[in-house]
């Protein structure tokens, strides 16, 4: 009996199709697929062709753009030449030659059973495959159609799809209020762990705290909604905001991406605090003294700063089974340290701006008095008198503006700063505030004596 074939660089479909294979009941399927993950480098050897030969299908799901590495161009190529009957699902197809011998509806089929996720779609798809290219009689059923977001809650047996039915069990109207958006593709798999960590943290915290899993990007054909109509079904009633704060985990950047516009996080007026699940596992995490890699903080802590976000925690680690499939490890200090600062945030938002306090620092480096505030192509002394001004019309206590930059900076400057050069007694003794070394050690830093 001739195997169907399923390639892909991305774990989770790999790990899902396994899943989906082990779950199908019948020894014969189970023994009819052959799931196989690769990367761009992959070579394309003898090994391949045999086993494409022996295949009735080849599938193909793969992130990226087209034929994109020399491995997929060859084996299309090859396919081709051999009339195999194949398919390429990828995300973005481009303009190469992605299939042969397969139908438009059985291609749409198998590209609706992977939009709509879950195993149970990923079991009837197996089903399908086994029964449409190998003849087998089995019963399958045709994708089911899952919600693309909603409510989640670890304590209910069923996702809410209307804020006032979860509401009515999850909810306290004089608590502050955190929303928290996470990935749909979590809550299809039941990957929750990190999630449902933030969710009974927040609450042990003695706040609500409205999770939703959602879809980013909206798709006529599929059904999938757009994160920003997520936003107004879930963290809206009668057009006004009733989340305090957002917890958001995806990287990059939510308007850079197209995800949201700027208007839709301005709406909400809330502070923004960007979690991280790291890319590596914890001893890496744990001994490293940056604790992301290189990459990380170009995507998930540089490129968020578009978004005017407030930087967190990161709240899970990348762990590695013996089977060389990966999970998330919940980081429960953190994410306790994120539950606490988000309720301080929400609670700030009902604070009279007269009762707020500000800290306003200015880059300092190298340390001299000339690199007080300073900025490429940007007046930062300036910028921050203008914003005094406007904070004090918004009805913060700001008790002296001074009437210029070059005022602004000499009164720094006449007070304590880093530059050695310029310190006296007498400034330190009339500094606006000290820290002994006793204080500073509480802090965690170790101080060493010269």
């Amino acid at each position: 009996m001739k195997k169907i074939v399923f390639v892909t660089n991305m774990e989770p479909h790999k790990v899902g199709m396994l899943e989906a294979v082990n779950s199908a009941d019948i020894a014969e399927i189970t023994n009819l697929f052959e799931v196989i993950q690769v990367n761009d480098s992959e070579l394309w050897t003898d090994r391949w062709q045999k086993l494409i030969n022996d295949s009735a299908f080849v599938l193909f799901t793969w992130m990226g753009t087209g034929l994109s590495c020399d491995f997929l161009k060859k084996a299309s190529a090859y396919m081709q030449q051999q009339k195999i009957t194949h398919l390429f699902n990828i995300m973005d197809p481009g303009d190469d030659l992605l299939e042969y011998g397969i139908e438009a509806d059985c291609k749409e089929s198998i590209q609706q059973y992977f939009a709509c996720g879950g195993l149970q779609n990923y079991k009837n798809l197996c089903l399908w495959l086994s029964a449409c290219f190998c003849g087998f009689e089995v019963k399958y059923e045709q994708p089911q159609q899952l919600p693309w977001n909603g409510i989640y809650h670890p304590e209910s047996k069923n996702i809410f799809t209307s804020l006032s039915e979860y509401q009515k069990q999850h909810y306290s109207a004089d608590k502050p209020t955190v929303g928290f958006i996470f990935s749909r593709e979590d809550w299809l798999w039941n990957k929750l762990a990190y999630e449902e960590a933030i969710i009974r943290a927040v609450e042990q915290h003695d706040c609500n705290i409205i999770a939703v899993f959602t879809t980013t990007m909206g798709n006529a054909q599929t059904g999938a909604v757009k994160l920003s109509d997520s936003l107004q079904q879930y963290f809206y009633e009668a057009d006004k905001p009733v989340i305090d704060v957002l917890i958001n985990p995806f990287v990059f950047s939510l308007t850079v991406t197209g995800f949201l516009k700027l208007q839709d996080i301005q709406s909400l007026g809330v502070p923004v605090l960007q979690v991280y699940n790291v890319y590596m596992d914890f001893k890496w995490w744990e001994k490293n003294m940056v604790g992301l890699t290189a990459n990380e903080v170009s995507y998930a802590v540089a490129m968020p700063e578009f978004d005017g976000i407030i930087h967190s925690v990161p709240v899970s680690t990348n762990e590695e089974r013996d089977d060389g499939t990966h999970y998330r490890k919940p980081l429960l200090d953190r994410i306790d340290t994120l539950a606490r600062k988000a309720k301080k945030w929400a609670l700030l938002r009902h604070k009279d701006n007269k009762d707020k306090k500000i800290a306003i620092v200015f880059h300092n480096y190298p340390p001299t008095n000339s690199n007080i505030g300073s900025a490429a192509c940007l007046d930062s002394i300036e910028s921050i008198r203008l914003m005094l001004e406007k904070m004090q019309k918004q009805g913060y206590k700001v008790d002296r503006i001074p009437g210029s930059n070059q005022e602004f900076i000499e009164d720094i400057t006449a007070h304590a700063t880093n530059d050695r050069r310029f310190i006296s007694e007498q400034l330190l003794r009339e500094a606006d505030g000290k820290l002994t070394e006793t204080d500073y050690k509480k802090f965690g830093y170790v101080t060493t004596n010269s």
